[in-house]
């Protein structure tokens, strides 16, 4: 069992886990602050929607779905609410959709960067709060609310976090894995399956990025680079740091919410300092982890 000052709990635990190979864990870095107004010109293309405290959700899908997914939207903002010290605003809208050509023409007014064979995720800030506009690759698409909603808060918290890509995509795939108990609280039972095994097939082919340049990896240079490295790589590093040296991740999200954590070096000096090990020795280490977890 993992405490983090921020939320109540994370529970690690063993649990069946559905193999879906997500071609990539997020769209894009999206840009925060695009300064567009309201996407209220679209509402009328979406028959369902559904209220729950901060959360407003369209769907053109179901009035289930609808109602299913603003309820976990609502579950995924109150718990980003405990652990990050700045909220993106004080609510959140995010629009389903399965029509491509809607989609399509909301994404030329909310452009984003896209990655071949990504997620379809975009989203716009209207200088209040956050609309999200998303396909769902998979029915329940809970594991996009926990992806992306994390880069909001993290970013809302620690706008430099744009500059540390590593644990930006890192922390949303560990948050991604997880689902939430009846009192609310998340259960990160094991890394995403599909990634994991990237992960262990770049391993064995000895053709893993380099841990201190992973770390070192500024925002252009991550997002152009083979994602099933980045991602992965990011990702096992992640779960490595929450189960190896818990107390270490304590102080990086303490030093992030009280603003001390502004660079990528001085994230490094954070994890160095606190884990009391080198790169080298941290890299030996995360790799072993991810080859020998399940």
């Amino acid at each position: 069992m993992i405490n983090f000052p921020m939320p109540k709990v994370f529970i690690f635990r063993m649990r069946k886990t559905i193999f879906i190979f997500l071609v990539c864990a997020a769209a894009s870095a999206l840009p925060v602050s695009s300064g567009a107004d309201t996407a209220g010109g679209f509402d009328r293309h979406f028959r369902y929607h559904s209220a729950d405290g901060p959360v407003m959700l369209y769907s053109d899908i179901s009035d289930e779905f609808t109602k299913n997914h603003a309820r976990h939207a609502r579950l995924v903002w109150d718990y980003y609410h405990r652990i990050f010290s700045r909220p993106p605003g004080n609510r959140i809208i995010l629009y389903y959709t399965k029509d491509q050509k809607l989609y399509d023409k909301i994404l030329k007014r909310y452009p984003t960067i896209t990655m071949e064979g990504a997620r379809q995720v975009t989203a716009n800030w209207t200088g209040k709060y956050r609309e999200w506009f998303i396909i769902p690759y998979t029915t329940p698409d809970y594991g996009t609310q926990l992806h992306e909603i994390s880069h909001d808060f993290l970013y809302f918290t620690c706008p430099e976090s744009e500059n540390f890509p590593w644990f930006k995509e890192g922390s949303a795939m560990y948050y991604e894995s997880g689902s939430f108990r009846a009192d609310g609280n998340l259960i990160v039972a094991r890394p995403l399956p599909s990634y994991h095994q990237l992960f262990r097939d770049w391993a064995e082919k000895r053709q893993l990025i380099p841990l201190g340049t992973l770390l070192r990896m500024e925002r252009n240079e991550f997002y152009h680079a083979d994602y099933t490295k980045t991602y992965s790589q990011s990702m096992i590093f992640f779960f490595y740091l929450a189960e190896r040296h818990p107390e270490t991740l304590k102080k990086v999200f303490s030093g992030i919410n009280e603003r001390k954590i502004r660079s990528g070096s001085v994230l490094m000096e954070y994890i160095i300092r606190s884990a009391g090990k080198n790169v080298t020795a941290m890299e030996r280490e995360y790799i072993d982890y991810g080859n020998t977890t399940r």
